[in-house]
């Protein structure tokens, strides 16, 4: 064995150590036993029923109400979505075709457009202008 370097002897002293030390650790297992014991709180059960009822009975019905709402509020801005593109595509077709009237006039649009004169201009800007959606006042008792 002296003709072996120092360092294994070092190596199988300590191996030989963590063996015998492996075989004291498992000859003293310790005796441990756990033991849980789940006891309730003492009312935690009628606490906890009220709870229950009280989220059944009263914040489940308003948010399934507010939902409802919701739903019909969403429905309702999609059709008001809706309603206002075709307003839009309304607008633009009309404008097209005024365009498109205005640029190749017939001949006997052109006649006729000559004899009215001043007076179609004043009924075609009348019809343009938006209406009013106001009521009109009613006229007070005198006093």
């Amino acid at each position: 064995q002296d003709n072996e370097p120092k360092g294994v002897n070092d190596t199988e002293a300590i191996i030989s150590a963590l063996e015998q030390f492996t075989q004291a650790v498992q000859g003293n297992k310790p005796n441990v036993a756990v033991e849980v014991i789940n006891e309730p709180v003492p009312g935690m059960d009628k606490i906890l029923t009220v709870l229950a009822e009280t989220i059944e009975h009263s914040i489940f019905p308003l948010v399934r109400s507010m939902d409802k709402k919701l739903d019909i509020d969403l429905r309702t801005h999609e059709k008001m979505k809706d309603i206002s593109n075709q307003l839009r595509a309304l607008e633009i077709q009309t404008r097209l075709q005024s365009t498109s009237a205005s640029t190749r006039p017939s001949a006997a649009g052109t006649q006729s457009n000559a004899k009215l004169g001043s007076s179609a201009k004043q009924e075609s800007n009348q019809a343009n202008k938006p209406k009013s959606t106001s009521r009109p006042e009613k006229p007070r008792p005198k006093r």
